[in-house]
């Protein structure tokens, strides 16, 4: 999906605006976010991951002249996936725009945080926008895995009059 980077840039500054702090958004910013986004045509039933932290490494030692040196290195956290990922990527943002819904997802949030992802709901037929709601992951843990099987949306904004 090709969008010019004039596009781009609107579409960014119009989720910035809907993103704002407050419980009222602006449904013309809303409107024009989501006539900017085509639909997603490859929706994806199901995509995994699975997270894990590689520990960090040290190394000790003696230079020529007979100091000691040592260097550590951080633990590195890598993530595999399946499934592919169709959502359009803007800025910071993975976007997936479904009939009805436009999700927003925070590229710097790991996926399992709350209120890593913001749901514009709208009026299929009419476009009208309607709420906007942040999720919650429904996860439970077994050692090491962290498995999510659903989102949890609380209403967070509605339509300015």
């Amino acid at each position: 999906m090709m969008i010019d980077a004039r596009t781009r840039f609107s579409i960014n500054s119009l989720i910035e605006k809907l993103s704002q702090d407050g419980d009222k958004f602006p449904a013309d910013t809303a409107k024009e976010l989501i006539r900017a986004i085509p639909l997603t045509t490859k929706l994806i039933a199901m995509r995994a991951s699975l997270t894990h932290t590689r520990p960090g490494t040290s190394f000790q030692g003696a230079t020529n002249n007979g100091a000691s040196a040592s260097a550590e290195s951080d633990p590195e956290e890598i993530t595999h996936s399946i499934g592919k990922d169709g959502r359009l990527i803007v800025g910071g943002y993975r976007i997936e725009h479904g009939a009805g819904r436009l999700d927003v997802y925070k590229m710097w949030d790991k996926p399992l945080e709350d209120n890593n992802c913001m749901r514009l709901v709208y009026d299929e037929k009419s476009g009208a926008p309607l709420r906007i709601m942040l999720s919650s992951p429904k996860s439970f843990t077994i050692g090491p895995l962290n498995v999510c099987y659903g989102q949890k949306w609380t209403t967070w904004k509605t339509v300015a009059d």
